[in-house]
């Protein structure tokens, strides 16, 4: 049943219009910190560690 729920949960978010959020951290705890907090409200966060990842997982989503 948990994986039932966690596999719908990217369709619930899409289709409550929430936001997605990319976080760019290049200190892994912090990153792992501030990742929690939109992930908790129910964000889709993706992580990059450099400005240059940041830039291209901004055009892989485009």
């Amino acid at each position: 049943m948990g994986a039932t729920v966690r596999s719908s949960l990217p369709s619930l978010r899409r289709a409550l219009g929430l936001a997605q959020v990319l976080l760019a951290q290049g200190d892994l705890t912090p990153r792992l910190a501030l990742q929690t907090i939109p992930q908790v409200g129910g964000y889709t966060v993706h992580v990059a560690a450099t400005p240059g990842e940041a830039l291209t997982k901004m055009d892989e989503r485009q």
